[in-house]
Parts: structure tokens; C-alpha cells; sequence
């Protein structure tokens, strides 16, 4: 997570516990992040809406931490495994 939210930003891997808006990001490099989250933990086949991307996109803002992305990705998949 830390490192995909850093390199999206363009800066190192963020600390655990850091705010992804506060240190540049936006709504569409949020967007950038979550697809690219959904297709390393929940890849899907072509034409179904994946839960994980609408869990992500919905708790973004309130969640923009590595720490809360990687939380609503093991509550959603049941793994970090691909990480």
C-alpha cells in the first residue's frame, strides 16, 4: 500500500499512518490508486463491479492512509497476501 500510494504521488512509500490528500493526492490520482489496488488484490472478470473497488472508493477519503487502505482491503479479500 505505502509504496503504490507514494509512487502514484510521486515520493517514496508512505509512512503507515500518513494522509495520502494531505501530501498531494486528488480525486484522480485516488481513482489511479484504487484501480490499481483492485487489479493486484481482486482481480475480476470483465463486466462485474468488483466490492473492493466500491468499498475503496467510497471509505478514500476517510481511509487515505496505508494503514486504512490496507484494513478495507483485508476486510474486503480476507488477505494482504498479494502484497
Amino acid at each position: 500500500m505505502a509504496k503504490e500510494m507514494g509512487d502514484i504521488l510521486l515520493q517514496p512509500p508512505l509512512e503507515p499512518e500518513a494522509d495520502f490528500f494531505l501530501l498531494g493526492g486528488d480525486s484522480l490520482r485516488a481513482v489511479e490508486l484504487i484501480n490499481r489496488l483492485c487489479a493486484r488484490y481482486a482481480p475480476r472478470p470483465q463486466g462485474e463491479e468488483p466490492e473492493l473497488a466500491a468499498r475503496l472508493l467510497l471509505a478514500m477519503f476517510d481511509e487515505a492512509t496505508p494503514a486504512g487502505v490496507a484494513s478495507i482491503i483485508l476486510e474486503t479479500t480476507g488477505s494482504l497476501g498479494r502484497d
